[in-house]
């Protein structure tokens, strides 16, 4: 759903909270789009994914597609932070 808002004044705040509420409880249905990138995009995200999943086991694949997505833009952010993820993870499993 769409929902207006004003952020300065908290206009439409209460209708964006039970908008979620309702599409988090299922009484909303959505229809996400999903973007199809050109051929040679998709072959580099579906690669990246799979490169990704041992080192994401827990996450789903959505979220192994959006990361792939962000490091084939050159995010430096998620970069950081998957870094951050495997340095944390290694130090916990005694590997670093």
């Amino acid at each position: 759903p769409v929902i207006p808002t004003v952020a300065r004044s908290a206009r439409g705040l209460e209708e964006l909270k039970e908008a979620v509420a309702d599409v988090a409880a299922c009484r909303i249905k959505t229809h996400p789009s999903r973007v199809i990138y050109p051929e040679a995009i998709e072959g580099a995200i579906k690669t990246l994914s799979a490169k990704l999943q041992p080192l994401l086991s827990r996450s789903n694949a959505l979220r192994r597609r959006w990361i792939a997505l962000r490091l084939l833009d050159g995010d430096d952010t998620v970069l950081a932070a998957l870094t951050d993820y495997f340095v944390k993870n290694s130090r916990e499993e005694g590997t670093v």
